[in-house]
């Protein structure tokens, strides 16, 4: 074979290097692996091509997140950074930590700088916060329902010891303002970091490889938001942890090791009751949990909870605890839903990292 026909089969041979994954791309061949981003990802089949400058921009999201290759790649990427460098793959979406604890990354909310004190409010951040929260509770006295917010902590606030490096200190970016809530506000604004630092000692409140507290640090949430609520509606119920067999069980992946696509086993603390529970599950309730109602009719009392996910863990308390709950996944009260409800309490529970949003301008008008 003469050189002329090599160079031309390395150019060819090159090219179509060059073009496979542009080919795998719209052939949609590589989903042996599946990565889990935790979002919604762009497809081809939602380009607007009526509109020429959206067009290209949703084709470049399509692109980017569709590539041929790009899920079998960063498949490897992640095994070699975990298994032979201890890393996380992308330390923007997960930090690994020590003794086999992950956290969240700054790619959501700034979480991790925000929760360590990295990240400091600046002066006119606190005006727009304090305004926001002011906004939120004149909306809300005027319904006329009494009204709670209750804060839930990240496990960066709760176990910073195990981060991969050490802080001098480790107050979050709102720790001042929560403070300052509590006392203008009371009762009705409740952090619950204090609770869940007061009962580390009882055993692992969070999992090592999810972003959520277990169900044991749920019960001490959960008994501190009904503690507070016992000042207006003193029949509540907390829950007793004796009523409760404490029981493992094993995982293969959660939502932080999923955003990497690695897979590390992990004992999970689970609370099984040890009578019958109560609640029954009824009515616009899906696997996302985006609503869910129950009933209880052993009890008397409605709540309706606007939450984020770490009101999951708790859901099996309130269920005993009140004749009906229903519990909606938004940050945002939804005034015309409370004045169908008629609830006789209504909670916003919110995750501290949800309060960057509370920097910006206008949340709650």
């Amino acid at each position: 074979m003469n050189k002329s026909k090599i160079n031309k089969i390395i150019i060819i041979v090159f090219f179509g290097l060059l073009l496979l994954p542009n080919v795998l791309t719209f052939l949609g061949v590589d989903k042996t692996f599946v990565l889990n981003e935790n979002r919604k990802l762009h497809k081809f089949s939602e380009i607007n091509w009526f509109s020429p400058k959206e067009a290209l921009i949703d084709f470049k999201w399509a692109y980017k997140d569709n590539f041929g290759f790009k899920n079998m790649s960063f498949s490897f990427y992640s095994w070699v950074k975990s298994n032979l460098f201890d890393e996380s793959a992308l330390q923007t979406k997960t930090i690994k930590g020590r003794e086999g604890w992950y956290f969240l990354g700054n790619d959501e909310g700034n979480v991790l700088n925000n929760s360590v004190g990295i990240s400091k409010l600046s002066n006119k951040e606190k005006v727009i916060v304090q305004s926001n929260i002011s906004s939120l509770f004149e909306k809300m006295d005027k319904l006329d329902f009494p009204f709670y917010m209750v804060i839930s902590r990240h496990k960066h606030e709760v176990y910073p010891e195990y981060l991969p490096f050490t802080l001098k200190n480790s107050n979050s970016k709102f720790d001042e303002l929560y403070a300052n809530w509590e006392d203008s506000y009371y009762p009705k604004v409740l952090d619950l970091k204090r609770v869940v630092l007061e009962n580390k000692h009882t055993g692992q409140l969070y999992h090592k490889t999810d972003t959520h507290w277990n169900e044991l640090g749920a019960l001490y949430g959960f008994n501190a938001i009904i503690n507070r609520l016992q000042l207006k509606f003193p029949e509540l119920e907390k829950a007793k942890k004796e009523s409760y067999l404490i029981k493992t069980e094993a995982v293969l992946q959660q939502d932080l090791t999923a955003m990497i696509n690695i897979e590390k086993r992990e004992e999970i603390v689970v609370l099984e009751k040890k009578t019958s529970e109560l609640g029954k599950r009824v009515e616009d309730y899906n696997n996302n949990y985006s609503t869910a109602r129950f009933i209880n009719p052993e009890k008397q009392l409605k709540v309706l909870i606007f939450r984020d996910s770490f009101s999951l863990a708790m859901m099996k308390y309130f269920k005993e605890a009140f004749g009906e709950c229903l519990f909606v996944k938004t940050r945002k009260p939804d005034v015309d839903l409370i004045k169908v409800e008629k609830p006789d309490v209504i909670i916003l529970q919110i995750t501290s990292r949800r309060f960057q949003r509370l920097a910006q301008e206008k949340v709650y008008y």
